[in-house]
């Protein structure tokens, strides 16, 4: 599945789900996702890539915020088994 599909329709679902702070961290995520990667398939992303994305978008924060953000991309990739 194309990554812009499935974020599109993940944040659809989210949308009637969750609170409103919670829809922007993952607009915010999602959208730092897409554009990192392109509109590749999610199944050709490997674990090293979500490591590499993730260093650049956590970096700076602090350490809730790096969990948060880990979090919110585990949905897509629930194997990532990383620790913070």
């Amino acid at each position: 599945m194309k990554i812009t599909h499935c974020t599109t329709h993940f944040f659809n679902y989210q949308r009637m789900n969750v609170k409103k702070n919670t829809l922007r961290n993952y607009e915010y995520i999602l959208g730092s996702f897409q554009k990192h990667f392109g509109d590749i398939d999610l199944s050709v992303i490997s674990s090293e890539d979500i490591l590499g994305f993730m260093s650049t978008a956590t970096d700076g924060t602090s350490q809730n915020t790096k969990k948060l953000r880990f979090t919110l991309i585990s949905i897509f990739f629930p194997p990532i088994g990383v620790v913070i």
